[in-house]
């Protein structure tokens, strides 16, 4: 610290000395109540510890209290069910004891039952053994009855076959001559029956063909109205390009050129596939030239083609039932019967045609229609 000019010199007013033994007394009172604090402080910081310590130890003694009630309440509880179980047991045993007893008992009856059971049945045995000897001997008496009776019964029996055999020869030709009158109704009826299931199919498919001659000449005339039309329609649109100068390349009549729908292609490809396209339409074809005609499924047939009389016999061989219809697996034996052999792709468009419904059989007007279309 700097020192005033007044007081330079310490001989004359003696004032640093006094001051230095003023302030060191007052740092020393300072650190003894320093001290002090730091020491209440910490008797303070004692006396908490101490006080949680004394609150710890008091819930511990609460703790240890109830664990003790509670490990007395459970002694009471064992003790009284060790009473309990030591009551059962001696009442178990007591209940054992007398099982026992009762079984005893029990088997001491069964003894005497088996014994007298023994004997019943010893005396049951000697009469059934004297029975069956009685019994055996009756058997042996019937038994040399019955062998004569069955001599006798035999001797009459042949007799009687005898006279049924010539009986049933008789009703067998009767029958035979029955069988072959009623064989020959059916075939009759049966020929009959075809004849006229043939002129319905015969009807049906002129029926057909003339409604598709009319289709087909409805669809010429709207081709050719609609073959009109785009003519127009490309001379509007020259003059429209003249017109306006364009320098674009005209459109071209091939690409104005009328086609059929895809659906009409695919029907008019079936017809032909089916052999069935009227003339109308097989012109319709070679005019056009937009849909392919489709190979058929048969060849084309000779001149010398079997007769119907023929392809009826040929049929009924592989209809030995006389039901007028055939598995459509037998259709290619069918063919090579009547000398048309088919090969594979063939055969399987000719059972597509004769069995649409999928039925696995063939009628025998189907057939026939087919074959002639």
């Amino acid at each position: 610290m700097a020192t005033s000019p007044l007081h330079g010199h310490s001989d004359y007013y003696g004032g640093p000395a006094q001051e230095g033994s003023g302030y060191s007394m007052d740092s020393s009172k300072n650190s003894t109540i320093a001290n002090e604090k730091k020491a209440r402080k910490a008797v303070e910081e004692d006396a908490a510890r101490l006080q949680n310590r004394v609150q710890n130890l008091q819930k511990e003694e609460q703790k240890a209290q109830k664990r003790l009630e509670e490990t007395r309440g459970k002694a009471h509880e064992i003790l009284e069910l060790r009473a309990q179980n030591e009551q059962r047991q001696l009442e178990r045993q007591r209940r054992h004891q007398q099982m026992q007893e009762q079984l005893a008992a029990q088997r001491q009856d069964f003894e005497s039952a088996k014994e007298k059971s023994f004997k019943r049945k010893v005396k049951v045995e000697k009469q059934s053994y004297l029975a069956k000897m009685a019994s055996a001997e009756q058997t042996k008496e019937e038994r040399i009855e019955n062998e004569q009776r069955l001599v006798e019964y035999k001797l009459t029996r042949r007799l009687s076959a005898l006279d049924k055999k010539d009986a049933v020869k008789k009703s067998m030709i009767q029958s035979q001559r029955k069988l072959d009158s009623y064989r020959m109704q059916k075939i009759q009826a049966t020929h009959a029956d075809y004849e006229h299931r043939l002129q319905e199919e015969v009807n049906a498919r002129l029926l057909k063909e003339q409604e598709l001659q009319q289709l087909s000449g409805m669809e010429l005339e709207l081709i050719e109205r609609l073959k009109k039309k785009q003519v127009e329609q490309q001379q509007a649109l020259q003059e429209l390009q003249e017109a306006m100068s364009l320098t674009s390349r005209p459109v071209s009549v091939s690409d104005m050129q009328w086609r059929p729908p895809l659906s009409q292609q695919s029907s008019y490809t079936s017809q032909l596939s089916r052999g069935r396209a009227s003339p109308s339409h097989r012109q319709h074809s070679h005019q056009s030239q937009s849909v392919p005609p489709q190979p058929k499924a048969l060849p084309e047939v000779a001149p010398g083609e079997p007769s119907d009389e023929e392809i009826a016999c040929a049929f009924a061989v592989y209809d030995p039932d006389s039901t007028t219809y055939i598995p459509t697996d037998r259709i290619g034996d069918l063919m090579q019967d009547l000398g048309m052999p088919l090969n594979p792709h063939q055969l399987a468009q000719a059972n597509a045609q004769l069995d649409r419904n999928q039925c696995g059989q063939v009628s025998f007007g189907e057939f026939l229609l087919w074959w002639k279309g």
